[in-house]
């Protein structure tokens, strides 16, 4: 292996773990500091993605804030199959979202 491919490949992993620590601690700031709210799951239609090793789901919910108007957005999701059933159309669960950006949410759970 030339050391140019040998760059590359360590270039590559690199800016793949450095995206998902900027994933991952994006996550936490909603956890901590996003407004708090109420949704009722409307569908869950699993992607090809994956993250951290679980698949990635698109999550339609319709969001009642603790202020303001209700909404409905989608939310990109990782769920572990041992969770999936927490996820089902029609329960409510609790979410945090960015007030300037309501599309950036996300559906806190225990696991």
């Amino acid at each position: 292996m030339s050391v140019g491919v040998v760059i590359v490949v360590v270039a590559v992993l690199l800016g793949a773990v450095v995206l998902f620590w900027v994933l991952q601690k994006g996550g936490n700031g909603l956890r901590r500091h996003g407004a708090s709210g109420v949704a009722v799951i409307l569908s869950v239609q699993q992607t090809s993605g994956r993250e951290g090793g679980m698949p990635v789901s698109n999550i339609t919910l319709e969001v009642t804030p603790q202020e303001g108007p209700g909404f409905q957005v989608v939310a990109k999701q990782a769920i572990s199959p041992a969770n999936s059933y927490l996820f089902q159309p029609g329960k409510q669960v609790p979410v945090r979202y960015d007030r300037a950006n309501r599309s950036n949410i996300i559906i806190i759970t225990d696991a």
